[in-house]
């Protein structure tokens, strides 16, 4: 299905993972390209994490930041944000004299992101000057075969992710999925009754992400929550996906999924609509950043 500018529902889109820009999502070729930059990013600055103030923004959004900025911002219905390829850049990138604007300059474009010529001509009449703000083309990214931080993760695996890895088992970091990570995950899964085959997939990255909510603060949610029912099963294990607004998580019908059918339940109880997932919708992904690491809330 073809969307318009900035009405591109958040099923087809691909959310980031890293903290800070996990309600954030993009387009899934520009959202992976931009999790290869952050990890490389992170390993270059001693751990800093790129920092991200915008990215995919709807129709309305950009009605408001029109009223706002006037002449220097985009005509709703015209922004590259509404494509869901802009991002708005922090960690001192968004100052064009520091270091870090030297680095993503250097390194940016090779991914495919460049700071436009209208945002760096100084030129009123051409818009508003903006280090912070970067666009993404697939054509000059020369990075995209390097999927070495997608999930599932397992020995050989680098990037971004292994480092959230690493750091949420509080084990040394260095992006590298090695023996000592393997048998950190496999102790990992082997506490929490997950499958120890020391393979990072959605289900044990959703669980290292955030701790599962109370009912309560599902309760308090639930006008916000959709339930999608997915029309191919993810791995054969989850028929159902919880969509919130920062993300989204496989529920599983046979228990390997997360929280399984008593979950389900739980949430329909609590008034969590069900529907079917939207036709030429891209369903879930991998990659998608999950809202929660949902597990048995009935508790």
């Amino acid at each position: 299905m073809a969307y318009t500018n900035g009405r591109i529902p958040l099923t087809a889109l691909t959310g980031l993972s890293w903290d800070g820009a996990r309600h954030l999502r993009l387009r899934q070729d520009a959202a992976e390209s931009l999790e290869r930059l952050a990890w490389k990013f992170e390993l270059a600055h001693s751990g800093r994490q790129l920092g991200v103030t915008d990215a995919y923004r709807d129709y309305d959004a950009q009605v408001r930041v029109k009223a706002a900025k006037g002449k220097y911002a985009a005509t709703p219905g015209k922004s590259n944000h509404g494509w869901g390829i802009a991002v708005d850049l922090g960690s001192g990138i968004n100052v064009d004299t520091s270091a870090e604007h030297r680095w993503m300059e250097a390194n940016g474009p090779e991914h495919g992101w460049r700071n436009p010529p209208w945002a760096t001509d100084r030129d009123p009449s051409n818009g508003q000057y903006e280090p912070w703000h970067w666009e993404y083309d697939p054509a000059y990214d020369r990075r995209k075969g390097d999927r070495g931080d997608a999930l599932p993760l397992r020995r050989g695996s680098t990037g971004r992710n292994v480092i959230h890895v690493q750091r949420a088992l509080g084990i040394p970091v260095d992006g590298l999925f090695g023996p000592g990570v393997d048998k950190a995950v496999r102790e990992y899964q082997a506490a929490r009754n997950l499958t120890p085959d020391g393979i990072v997939g959605p289900i044990t990255f959703a669980t290292l992400s955030t701790p599962a909510p109370t009912p309560e603060a599902l309760m308090a949610l639930a006008d916000t929550l959709t339930i999608y029912r997915v029309p191919q099963p993810v791995d054969g294990r989850a028929e159902y996906t919880l969509v919130g607004p920062n993300g989204s998580v496989p529920i599983g019908e046979t228990g390997e999924g997360i929280g399984g059918q008593e979950l389900l339940s739980t949430l329909q109880r609590r008034g969590v609509k069900v529907e079917d997932l939207p036709a030429g919708a891209a369903g879930v992904r991998e990659l998608d950043v999950l809202v929660w690491a949902v597990e048995a809330t009935s508790r």
